[in-house]
């Protein structure tokens, strides 16, 4: 297998930041146009179990929520380090800025909300990306590490820099086997880091939130009981001991607890109704089998979030066909090759 490229630079046409945006596209989404400025670009490289890119901007605001990834099975985390400008970050453990030199790791199973901005220089990034099951299963849930930063100062966080950096350098010198080799070895380096600098950090910052974990244990369990008639705040408060409002609290970036089980019930209907072998069978028992009570309710937030009706995603097998150029639908080139490496 041969790694593959990918390269954009402005050409100065006027959809040119649209199209810096669209490659994230579903992984991560905007409705905030990003400033490119003169540096900005991208190149991605794709092996068989990584994928590597280098961006640059001058100002974007990237979010990941519950429905980002409409369904499909992107289980992968990010090992980025910031090579210019800052990248701040926001997620359930609150708000870390990264700048030039630091590194973070992030957890595509996990909401983020990602605001790049200039610092001295554009914001520019360089970052591995990695499919959670080629991980030893020791470092295989990572979510409670989701926006662990480890500053460029940390023991270790420039040996990963420096190990990425060269990776880039010989991404075209090497063979593909040998590159998966090389991204192997870099992530468990990297995930090791930034495990100790966590339990480093937790050793001596008191925390005044409710934990990560929290929410990957919750978020798991709605993710199981999907098709719980009673799965509601209700139950989750009876079922985790936890107050109301530290759940509400524990789920407000992802805009609450009945938002995020709607959209995680949508995204399951989604990915059931486009997977194929559907046949002549019909959707409404779908919606119900998965709390959705009123048809035409549920027809209308399918459509507000993936843009077409149910029965035409059906009938448009959106997960086998290719979506048409420009799409606000079609996939991104990250978001294609990551699913090429799950």
């Amino acid at each position: 297998m041969m790694i593959r490229s990918y390269r954009w630079k402005p050409a100065g046409d006027q959809e040119e930041a649209q199209t810096w945006l669209a490659t994230y596209h579903p992984i991560y989404v905007s409705n905030k146009v990003p400033l490119l400025g003169p540096g900005g670009s991208q190149e991605i490289w794709a092996g068989r179990i990584f994928v590597l890119s280098q961006t640059s901007c001058a100002h974007a605001e990237l979010v990941r929520g519950a429905t980002a990834v409409s369904g499909r099975a992107v289980d992968h985390f990010a090992l980025q380090v910031v090579m210019g400008g800052f990248v701040e970050m926001h997620h359930h453990g609150g708000t870390v800025t990264a700048r030039a030199g630091d590194l973070l790791l992030l957890d595509l199973q996990a909401p983020v909300r990602l605001i790049r901005g200039t610092d001295n220089g554009p914001s520019a990034d360089l970052t591995l990306w990695i499919p959670r099951a080629s991980l030893p299963a020791k470092f295989a849930d990572l979510t409670a590490r989701h926006g662990t930063l480890a500053k460029a100062a940390a023991p270790g966080a420039s040996v990963v820099s420096a190990a990425l950096q060269a990776m880039l350098a010989q991404v075209h010198l090497v063979t593909a086997a040998e590159m998966d080799e090389i991204a192997s070895g870099i992530a468990l380096l990297a995930v090791q880091i930034l495990t100790l600098e966590a339990r480093r950090n937790s050793a001596v910052e008191p925390s005044d939130s409710l934990p990560l974990d929290s929410f990957v244990i919750i978020s798991r369990y709605i993710e199981n009981h999907l098709a719980a008639k009673d799965l509601s705040a209700d139950s989750l408060v009876k079922t985790f001991g936890l107050s109301r409002a530290s759940l509400y609290r524990l789920f407000e970036p992802t805009g609450g607890v009945a938002s995020y089980i709607r959209a995680r019930r949508l995204a399951r209907v989604q990915q059931e109704i486009t997977a194929g072998g559907l046949g002549n069978r019909r959707i409404a028992p779908i919606a119900y089998r998965y709390g959705f009570r009123s048809i035409p309710a549920f027809n209308r937030a399918f459509k507000s979030t993936y843009g077409q009706t149910p029965r035409e995603a059906l009938t448009a097998k959106r997960s086998s066909l290719p979506s048409p150029a420009g799409s606000s639908h079609a996939l991104g080139q990250l978001a294609q090759w990551l699913l090429d490496v799950s």
